[in-house]
């Protein structure tokens, strides 16, 4: 492992499959290429392939890393002695490289294609999919179920609010609900109440259904804020206000906004969200 730096050996410690190893890095500091570069020494270590799984969170890096991993499996089948024992050393493979180990590297490319199904490079959702589709009457899932994407469950929503609409009796308690509401978190609304409806799937008073929330069915709004924040936290406010008069044209205009809270209520909550959590538009999107 000549001439290689610190970030480089953790690199090739972490690809040895006989390590258990817990990754964390920033983006673009190639985990992916650790992950790869395991699994290949776990297929030159002798591992059928079958019995590889790697999890991953999305489609998107899953295959990524089975096109990494088959390129270099490829790359491997057609390079000579030289290059190839060049390409395992990068490995950490510096030790016990002869005809055999070339030969056995050559064939990697092959018997991975050749695996039903290809090699198991999957994302958590279709891992655990496959498991309860495997296990429907343990998991009490019928065996026809379907996954549900982001898009499906919007135009369920939709369809949803559509009914609710044209029913005479729920179209008023919609009416009375659409004077707090935009259209736009109206369906915030149905999906949080989608999130939570083993709570209220069943029959609850409003006393029971605060309690599932740890509310208090008795407190108002302003009691609520009140044992939420003090007089503290508008000094606070007043600090953030002078800090923000100093600062560019951005936070300028943030602390014109700040000027305006001058006590514990709504706006005392919207001002600060406004101001820290989101940007000024309708998407509300974190600001970082």
């Amino acid at each position: 492992m000549k001439n290689r730096d610190t970030a480089t050996l953790a690199q090739v410690h972490a690809s040895n499959p006989y390590d258990s190893t817990w990754l964390s890095a920033n983006a673009g500091s190639g985990k992916t290429r650790v992950l790869t570069d395991r699994v290949a020494r776990l297929l030159l270590e002798g591992v059928s392939p079958e019995n590889i799984l790697c999890l991953t969170y999305t489609k998107a890096a899953a295959a990524e890393m089975q096109n990494r991993l088959f390129k270099r499996l490829g790359k491997w089948a057609m390079l000579n002695d030289r290059h190839l024992s060049n390409s395992l050393s990068e490995l950490g493979l510096e030790q016990g490289l002869n005809k055999q180990t070339f030969k056995q590297a050559r064939t990697l490319f092959a018997r991975a294609i050749e695996v039903p199904g290809s090699l198991k490079i999957q994302t958590i959702h279709s891992f655990c999919s496959s498991l309860l589709r495997r296990f429907p009457l343990e998991a009490s899932v019928s065996p026809n179920f379907t996954e549900i994407d982001e898009w499906t469950s919007q135009s369920l929503c939709t369809e949803i609010l559509e009914k609710i609409s044209a029913d005479q009796l729920d179209s008023i308690t919609l009416a009375n609900i659409s004077k707090f509401l935009s259209d736009i978190n109206l369906t915030d609304l149905l999906t949080d109440i989608l999130k939570n409806r083993a709570v209220l799937s069943e029959f609850k008073s409003h006393s029971d259904i605060y309690l599932e929330f740890g509310l208090k069915s008795d407190e108002s709004f302003e009691k609520c804020l009140n044992n939420h924040f003090d007089k503290n936290d508008l000094k606070l406010v007043e600090g953030l206000k002078k800090g923000l008069k100093n600062g560019g044209i951005r936070d300028q205009t943030a602390a014109r906004k700040v000027s305006n809270i001058k006590s514990i209520n709504l706006n005392f909550v919207t001002a600060l969200e406004d101001i820290l959590l989101y940007k000024s538009s309708s998407t509300k999107k974190p600001e970082y």
